[in-house]
């Protein structure tokens, strides 16, 4: 049986699909470096929207391989920080490797841990980017109102998910069965951890609980923490052969109204 799979856009390796969820081991650091060419589209569409200051604070949510930490650390200066944060031992590990001079300056910081209780005091950062991470987290209400609290007033926040319709297939199936025609399987909002719960799937803890989320709670939630959403984008990762039939991935840019989210009903 050949180790490639077609995905509908290109030839791909079997085992890099397989490791794509959860980067770990030699093949962690191999699908890191592929993940950060495949976000790059979507990557330098928030980046195009920030003018950054030598002097801002930079949260990298999901930092994944490091690239962006590596972006933003070129654009700050000696007053500046840029901090990463991922539940990934080996993404951890990667953007340290790839940031290791940048660290030593003082300019960048990467820590391991969840994203749902963030270690940072009120209005730490002038910019928040967070390309996928929410797929993770399951109370989103508590995720933009954290981003909200530690985001300064007027701040960006750049995020990125995946399109819900994507939950319908078995991600097993997607990623671990690349030969196997794929059919319908679950209906919206997905909850691995009611699934589990249910009996209906068995979660490996190296990936933990994933969540679909309904674009309300995508989107209007982000407006009800105070929130004004400025630009919208839509994007694909290759790797996923699901791509073939739509955009995988949403992103959105928003600001942090400060006094007027009152206007908005927070």
């Amino acid at each position: 049986m050949s180790d490639k799979v077609n995905t509908g856009n290109n030839m791909e390796d079997k085992k890099l699909i397989k490791n794509s969820r959860k980067p770990e081991g030699k093949l962690g650091h191999e699908i890191l470096d592929r993940m950060n060419k495949s976000h790059e589209t979507m990557a330098r569409w928030g980046v195009s929207h920030f003018n950054i200051d030598e002097t801002d604070k930079i949260l990298d949510i999901g930092c994944g391989g490091g690239k962006n930490l590596e972006r933003f650390a070129k654009q700050i200066g000696k007053d500046g920080c840029v901090v990463g944060i991922d539940y990934s031992e080996v993404s951890v590990e990667k953007s340290t490797d790839l940031n290791k001079q940048a660290i030593d300056d003082g300019k960048v910081k990467v820590l391991q841990g969840s994203v749902s209780e963030m270690p940072f005091e009120d209005e730490s950062f002038d910019i928040i980017f967070c390309p996928v991470s929410n797929v993770y987290i399951e109370d989103l209400t508590n995720m933009w109102q954290e981003s909200y609290r530690i985001l300064k007033k007027g701040g960006l926040l750049m995020v990125g998910y995946m399109n819900p319709w994507i939950y319908v297939f078995d991600a097993d199936e997607v990623w671990d069965q690349p030969d196997k025609t794929l059919i319908p399987k679950y209906s919206l909002p997905f909850n691995a951890r009611k699934l589990e719960e249910a009996g209906q799937i068995a979660i490996d803890p190296e990936y933990g609980y994933e969540f679909s989320h309904t674009l309300e709670e995508q989107i209007a939630g982000q407006f009800r923490a105070g929130f004004a959403m400025i630009d919208f984008y839509e994007s694909k990762d290759h790797r996923n052969r699901l791509s073939q039939f739509g955009s995988d991935y949403l992103a959105n840019l928003s600001i942090n109204l400060g006094s007027l989210s009152t206007v908005v009903g927070r």
